[in-house]
């Protein structure tokens, strides 16, 4: 993990502790503390219970968003989206501290049962900013099982829940290890053994191949293996696959050459 530090985006964190809240900071900025290059949006907070860190980031002059809360296009009924205490600034001002994270961002209270992670009863006082980010564990458990919840449909968060768990195992250097197995949930063992076999993750059938195993671990029915079906099933190994389909497909980059001599010549 990257060595967190806080800033004025985290000042909800910060507000929150203030007043013995736990809170947990979720989606892009857990990420982006597990070398995830990405973009920061909305700041995502799991607390126990969303009145009362609603009500207190209120007397902090937020302000309630006046729309659904919604996460990639889905709109999520329980949560609550509060817009920062407005700051007269330039918009240049403001697009250069919005890029430093220097100023308070549009923040998503979202409850922790429903995103299946479990926060402390209390917060102490003198927690440094690094105790609001998840353990790599505790983020991943919590993905799998947010994404094996949802639906395979369109319109659903899986799309959005499955892209953040590629991030993680394309920049995460833990999770390339196939004994990081070992830190995850059991439910969960199956799911990670078979990403690091080559399985590919980003498919419909994979979600639904690994919520049957999940079932069927919970039915006492699952011993885990280091691979849950044989590579020559390209409906779950597409690599294979797919290199043949590319070397069925023409070179883009054949016949130019010839063409650009061809041009030369007649030039000449």
């Amino acid at each position: 993990m990257a060595t967190p530090h806080f800033n004025d985006r985290l000042l909800p964190v910060r507000l929150l502790q203030s007043a013995g809240i736990p809170s947990m900071i979720w989606f892009e900025d857990a990420l982006a503390c597990y070398n995830v290059p990405t973009v920061l949006f909305d700041l995502h907070l799991l607390v126990p219970s969303l009145n009362p860190a609603k009500l207190l980031l209120l007397h902090h002059c937020w302000t309630a968003a006046p729309e659904q809360t919604k996460i990639d296009g889905v709109i999520i009924d329980k949560a609550v989206t509060l817009e920062p205490p407005q700051v007269s600034m330039s918009d240049e001002e403001r697009v250069k501290l919005i890029r430093w994270n220097s100023v308070p961002a549009t923040t998503v209270l979202l409850p922790a049962e429903e995103w299946n992670c479990s926060l402390p009863l209390s917060v102490e006082p003198t927690a440094s900013i690094q105790d609001f980010y998840p353990s790599l564990p505790a983020l991943l458990d919590a993905l799998i099982d947010s994404l094996l919840d949802a639906p395979s449909t369109r319109g659903s968060l899986a799309g959005y829940l499955n892209c953040q768990v590629g991030y993680l195992y394309g920049n995460a250097p833990a999770l390339r290890q196939k004994s990081f197995a070992g830190c995850l949930q059991p439910a969960h063992r199956q799911f990670h053994n078979d990403l690091v076999a080559g399985m590919d993750g980003s498919t419909s059938i994979f979600l639904e191949h690994q919520r049957e195993i999940r079932d069927r671990f919970r039915k006492g029915q699952w011993e885990l293996k280091d691979v849950s079906a044989g590579r020559e099933n390209e409906d779950l190994f597409t690599g294979r696959r797919e290199a043949e389909l590319l070397k069925e497909m023409p070179d883009p980059f054949f016949g130019k050459e010839m063409v650009v001599e061809e041009e030369g010549e007649e030039d000449g």
